[in-house]
């Protein structure tokens, strides 16, 4: 899919508006009586001053994004640009301090808890830099986990047979076919990484987000990943934080991220990963 063929096509699925982000910081600026007590009788309790929940360092400044259905999208930019707060954000994994964040025109924040929940464990997969995976667990039960949770146990013992089959061809998809019964500490990085992507691919979610997916890995296995990503891509929109210029040549569109805004948008920058230049 071309930039120029989304530009005209394709509906926005997600659409962040106003999206602010504040963390707070703390005030070590205690009153005058609390240091005069604290040097008479050594007290050692709390003294600082503590900013309000909404006042603080800021991370996101006004962003307004609509990502489109079906497109795979890379957001790049420096370390503490905010990509990876604006993604949370965009996954319900974080609130926002104002703004809103749309999942095909309705308020995520509004869907309510167990609505909340329930989006985000059917509509949305989740691929990190660090895996996540629960290391008592083998890679076939982690990959189960998402259907684990979204069903009873009355509909576990209905449907838990497709999803076993389900993740087990997911596996073999992966090349993990014969990794099944191995626990996260005896799998490597990359194999962690492909359980991790089969994990997020088990309900066949129709948003992926994927923060920092080849980060932790050496050059040879994050190809193996970004190729993985690309050939698993059915329907779904992909929203991809990176570094790496390698994933962002491959997206259909590129969002570049400064001091907590978007700058500007085009594809992955000439030079750097045999992309093209930005678009005017």
């Amino acid at each position: 899919m071309t930039e120029a063929a989304i530009a005209t096509t394709g509906k926005a699925i997600i659409s962040v508006r106003g999206l602010t982000k504040n963390y707070p910081r703390q005030r070590v600026d205690a009153p005058g009586w609390a240091k005069l007590r604290n040097k008479l009788w050594g007290w050692t309790g709390r003294l600082d001053d503590w900013a309000t929940l909404n006042e603080g360092l800021p991370v996101l400044r006004a962003v307004d994004l609509d990502v489109r259905e079906g497109e795979t999208l890379a957001i790049v930019g420096p370390s503490g640009a905010g990509k990876s707060t604006l993604l949370h954000l965009i996954g319900a994994l974080d609130t926002p301090t104002s703004g809103t964040v749309l999942w095909r025109g309705q308020d995520v924040l509004r869907m309510g808890s167990v609505g909340l929940s329930r989006w985000r464990n059917q509509k949305v997969g989740y691929v990190f830099q660090f895996y996540h995976l629960f290391p008592d667990l083998t890679a076939l039960e982690n990959v189960l986990l998402p259907g684990m949770v979204a069903h009873s146990t009355a509909a576990w013992v209905a449907q838990g047979g497709a999803l076993k089959a389900r993740a087990r061809d997911l596996l073999k998809q992966v090349g993990l076919a014969d990794r099944s019964g191995h626990r996260p500490s005896q799998l490597s990085g990359g194999e962690q990484q492909r359980v991790a992507v089969a994990r997020a691919l088990l309900l066949e979610p129709e948003l992926l987000l994927c923060d920092e997916p080849t980060g932790n890995l050496d050059q040879r296995t994050g190809e193996t990943i970004l190729d993985l990503l690309w050939q698993l891509k059915g329907k779904q929109t992909y929203v991809m934080v990176t570094h790496d210029m390698r994933l962002a040549a491959r997206a259909d569109r590129v969002v570049r991220m400064l001091d907590g805004r978007i700058e500007g948008e085009g594809l992955a920058p000439a030079g750097e990963s045999g992309g093209a230049g930005p678009a005017p």
